[in-house]
């Protein structure tokens, strides 16, 4: 049982002693979740039948509805077809 007690108060120490390492990660680690994985969120407008009075969540799924209307518009070909 003693090993178990001495890699546990390794752990321990090891997080005492490179504390300022952790909040020196911190920052980049919000940076990280801020700019990369709550936007993701929003991706999901673009997959729904947004409807406001119910909100993003509870509106229903549209699939690639919206993108199939996005392309039939005669303004895609003008705008983005050439590029």
């Amino acid at each position: 049982m003693k090993k178990a007690e001495v890699k546990k108060g390794k752990k321990k120490n090891a997080l005492k002693e490179y504390w300022p390492l952790y909040l020196m990660m911190l920052p980049a680690l919000l940076y990280l979740l801020i700019n990369n994985y709550i936007p993701m969120a929003g991706m999901v407008i673009a997959f729904k039948k947004l409807n406001f009075a119910k909100g993003i969540w509870a509106s229903p799924w549209a699939g690639l509805d919206n993108f199939k209307f996005f392309q039939g518009c005669m303004d895609y070909y003008k705008k983005y077809a050439a590029v």
